[in-house]
């Protein structure tokens, strides 16, 4: 017997498969900015390719074609999700500054200076 279809869950699935944002640009930007951080986090120096993301640094957005290697970060993966929360900071200095919430599970990065690019 074959399995009933809920008409109105698959649409509403559909629905929200179609405003998925497709990224064309996201596997060039990622690799670039890897290969801009030789393959290292910037804030631990994580060099496990599978725990790495490429982030967009703050005010940049994929969405207005800020998509060139010196629009990102590499970054862990957990350490990219504090950064676009808001509770991982990178001052103008480039120094990391992390919020209280964060602080007391990753103060070994608070105040380290992130590396740089090999992009100028």
């Amino acid at each position: 017997m074959a399995p009933t279809v809920d008409v109105d869950d698959f649409q509403q699935r559909a629905a929200r498969f179609a405003q998925v944002q497709i990224r064309s640009e996201q596997s060039a930007f990622r690799d670039a900015v890897f290969r801009a951080y030789d393959g290292r986090c910037a804030v631990s120096g994580c060099n496990v390719p599978e725990a790495l993301e490429a982030a967009h640094l703050a005010g940049r957005d994929w969405r207005k074609g800020h998509n060139r290697v010196t629009d990102g970060i590499l970054l862990r993966r957990d350490l990219h999700t504090l950064y676009d929360r808001g509770l991982l900071q990178i001052s103008d200095a480039g120094q990391v500054e992390l919020s209280s919430e964060a602080r007391p599970y990753y103060a070994e990065f608070n105040g380290r200076t992130v590396a740089n690019s090999s992009v100028a």
